[in-house]
């Protein structure tokens, strides 16, 4: 069955089959159906569409741009759109059900992965060189908000990355990836972390129509986990933080926010080690915690609003952030605080992902510009990312509300 639809004028979709017959035009179905999505350059392309219905899938050959009466640019996308496409596929008499499969390449890739995201009836996705990072124009999807908002911060790589932001929301939290530099016109290093550049993001999020507040959550790894304990600790409207592998100090960068300034720990070069299969091991590169959880390069946690979940690996080669995550829960309880949430996990390394994605054991680091180890072995991180992610979206239900059904 060979469907290429395009939008009526008002916005409802209407089958227009313009290819010729196939075998499958004479075979019984239902058939398992799939919406299939070409890049940036626009218009209505079905040839691959018509190549999978030869293969015995029922294949919706979808144009979003530059068709007929669709925009003729890319500048704004409404995900309802691609929801009324896939809701027509499924209520087809010769769509099997019940989810459909999508199909994208360059930017329809990038479309397939949002509404994988956060439409449901989607049992499979297949993405032909896409990416996770948006490709110019901006997507918009109304839902049922408001939802409770989350900023997602990775670490020293740079860059935007936006695949767990798009998990979240999934999950019916609106959530903000947020880049901090080497990204557009963001700087391309940095030696000092402003609080002021954070501010503003937890600010434009709590003013958003679609934001639940009156509070928003943290999610952050590595140096992100870090940024984001520092945010919680001193700007306003935080409830809920979670640090994946933090080490609750400053590590190499001042932290400053208005007249406060937290100066680096810094480290020491003549504490790497080189392993057996010649990746350098930082674990203990970083200087001595003099004075324990009163050293003064460490984040004043204590004046966190919310509470903060630690999430660690006991197999991270990046820094002992289980033994950080001790030092942490012991100034929260000699401030008079409660004890936080610890999870931690034997045999996982430093990059704790969201579940189900590759294990990265080591990679070039951005300071030192050599390869590294990041520790973990494979079946225990594993395991770790899936328990992880379950233990992220129970912490920030629980703080932050239940989302809104989508």
């Amino acid at each position: 069955m060979c469907d290429h639809s395009s939008p009526t004028h008002d916005g409802t979709l209407s089958p227009e089959c313009k290819a010729d017959s196939s075998p499958l035009d004479h075979q019984p179905g239902p058939f398992p159906g799939i919406v299939d999505i070409l890049g940036a350059g626009g218009g209505l392309l079905e040839y691959r569409a018509s190549l999978l219905a030869g293969k015995g899938f029922a294949v919706m050959a979808l144009a979003y741009y530059n068709y007929e009466d669709l925009p003729k640019s890319l500048e704004n996308l409404h995900l309802e759109y691609f929801e009324e496409a896939v809701n027509y596929l499924l209520n087809h008499p010769q769509v099997k059900g019940p989810g459909v499969g999508l199909l994208g390449i360059s930017k329809g890739g990038e479309l397939c992965l949002s509404m994988a995201s956060l439409l449901k009836g989607i049992t499979a996705a297949v993405i032909i060189n896409g990416s996770v990072v948006r490709v110019g124009g901006n997507l918009h999807y109304k839902g049922s908000g408001p939802f409770p908002g989350i900023i997602d911060i990775f670490g020293i790589g740079g860059g935007l990355l936006e695949y767990r932001a798009s998990l979240l929301a999934g999950h019916g939290f609106a959530t903000l990836a947020l880049a901090y530099y080497d990204f557009n016109d963001l700087p391309k290093k940095f030696d000092v972390i402003h609080l002021e550049y954070f501010e503003e993001a937890v600010c434009y999020m709590l003013q958003h129509a679609q934001i639940k507040g009156p509070c928003i959550g943290l999610l952050g790894i590595s140096l992100g986990a870090d940024i984001c304990l520092s945010m919680a600790s001193f700007l306003k409207n935080i409830s809920a933080t979670v640090s994946i592998n933090g080490s609750g100090f400053s590590g190499d960068r001042v932290i400053h926010y208005k007249d406060s300034n937290i100066p680096p720990l810094g480290h020491d070069l003549r504490r790497v080690k080189v392993a057996f299969s010649g990746l350098l091991d930082i674990v203990d590169v970083r200087n001595d915690i003099v004075g324990g959880c009163e050293n003064p390069c460490m984040i004043p946690i204590e004046k966190a609003q919310g509470p903060i979940l630690f999430i660690v690996g006991q197999d991270d080669h990046n820094r002992r952030s289980e033994f950080y995550a001790q030092i942490a829960s012991e100034r929260l309880q000699a401030h008079g605080k409660e004890k936080p949430q610890i999870i931690s996990y034997p045999g996982a390394g430093h990059f704790i992902e969201p579940p189900y994605f590759p294990m990265c054991p080591a990679s070039l680091q951005t300071f030192l510009d050599k390869p590294v180890m990041w520790g973990g072995e494979p079946r225990a991180h594993s395991k770790a990312q899936v328990d992880a992610w379950k233990q992220i979206i129970t912490f920030f239900t629980k703080h932050l509300g239940p989302s809104p059904k989508l």
